[in-house]
């Protein structure tokens, strides 16, 4: 997700890390009402965006994660901005990220989307979704781990603030208070429909999730 910078000039300008399926479009939202624009990250013809392109440093998606981000801005601008993201339980998430290919993605305009989601299909089953590439290497059709997307690489949280999805309106509402937002309102977008997350797993694939996304797990006590 691109930086965003207020049109009121006593607001922080904010940059948020979407990690896929934690409500990333929904926040987008909330921002904007409260006059939120999306800037570049950098300027073309900036020093920045210079050093960028002799580095050879491609600019993150929308679903950039924090250190790359950061390694654009340099770190002092990077710590003049506030940076926030939402982890999930990861069980709960790649539930999510499964129905999402199931139900939302083959209607992605991009061939190649709609072509993974067939493949998804195609498996059969959570389990094999699981077992595959998809589901132990990537979110959604982004490849990583949640920690890839707010931590340094090396363990270290980069980000200012870290909400939980399962906390998402008291964790939004401390956001808002931090920024000074005036209008607190966040719908709920982009979801998928599916049964309790509980009901996918069985012992393999919740110990395959388990290992796969232990640091989070440990990092901010998630449970099965």
């Amino acid at each position: 997700m691109p930086l965003y910078i207020s049109s009121e000039a006593h607001q922080k300008s904010v940059l948020v890390v979407h990690i896929p399926k934690t409500a990333g479009i929904a926040i987008r939202k909330g921002l904007n009402r409260n006059q939120y624009r999306i800037t570049p990250l950098v300027g073309k013809y900036s020093w920045l965006n210079l050093q960028r392109k002799l580095k050879g440093i491609p600019l993150p998606g929308m679903h950039g994660k924090a250190k790359d981000y950061k390694q654009i801005l340099g770190e002092k601008n990077w710590e003049k901005l506030f940076s926030f993201a939402f982890v999930r339980n990861p069980w709960d998430l790649m539930v999510s990220s499964y129905f999402y290919w199931l139900q939302i993605a083959k209607t992605k305009s991009q061939d190649n989307i709609r072509q993974q989601a067939e493949e998804i299909r195609r498996l059969g089953s959570f389990s094999n979704f699981i077992k595959s590439p998809y589901g132990s290497e990537m979110i959604n059709d982004e490849y990583g781990n949640i920690m890839d997307w707010i931590t340094d690489g090396e363990g270290q949280v980069i980000v200012k603030y870290v909400g939980k999805f399962e906390n998402l309106e008291t964790d939004w509402e401390n956001i808002c208070k931090i920024l000074d937002l005036k209008n607190t309102n966040l719908d709920h977008l982009n979801k998928s429909k599916h049964s309790h997350y509980q009901d996918y797993y069985d012992e393999q694939t919740k110990k395959l999730i388990g290992s796969r996304f232990e640091w989070v797990i440990e990092h901010f006590k998630y449970q099965f």
